[in-house]
């Protein structure tokens, strides 16, 4: 028989799982099946990322950019599995570590909305290029028709001045969205 808090057998190992997801799904009103998501990713935090545990314990990173950096570690490791099975010209390797591949494609995202190349396209679903950045900028009418200088607001929270705002929407309409309204009150 097995030692008290020790599991025999992978059956074991997977309902005790299971039962501990069930126990956090009932507590925290979760479908069980979020609770076991939950735990596996919890459980990869804590072995592979023992620095962001940590982070996140000192409070000087959040829940939800652990989960960007998590994302961006899969979609770097899906990047190398491609370009490793591709086979290249042994003079013409890619050499970068998963820390500089994760790094250039969050700089592809932050930059350019969307990474710049992608050869995960005709073999991941949705591919890399499936990921797209968005900015919300107000721009008030009379700043834009020119009549004012008052500034914009990126995303509610932070201003743009009058000269960059104005630039943001000379741009093409497949870099930008457009909308406009007016407000006229007595």
């Amino acid at each position: 028989m097995a030692a008290p808090g020790r599991c025999r057998t992978v059956e074991e190992r997977e309902l005790a799982r299971r039962s501990v997801a069930a126990e956090i799904g009932v507590a925290l009103r979760w479908h069980d099946r979020t609770a076991q998501r939950r735990l596996c990713e919890a459980a990869t935090l804590v072995e592979d990322f023992p620095a962001t545990v940590e982070a996140l314990g000192a409070a000087t990173i959040t829940a939800r950019h652990a989960d960007v950096f998590d994302r961006l570690t899969h979609q770097a490791r899906a990047l190398r599995r491609v370009v490793d099975a591709r086979d290249p010209d042994p003079d013409v390797t890619d050499q970068r570590s998963i820390d500089q591949t994760r790094a250039d494609l969050l700089c592809d995202l932050v930059l350019g909305g969307r990474p710049v190349v992608d050869p995960t396209h005709a073999h991941l679903p949705g591919g890399l290029g499936a990921i797209r950045a968005e900015v919300s900028v107000v721009i008030p009418v009379p700043t834009a028709a020119g009549a004012s200088e008052r500034a914009a607001m990126l995303d509610g929270c932070s201003p743009i001045d009058a000269a960059t705002a104005k630039e943001l929407m000379g741009r093409p309409p497949s870099a930008t969205s457009r909308a406009s309204a007016s407000v006229i009150t007595s």
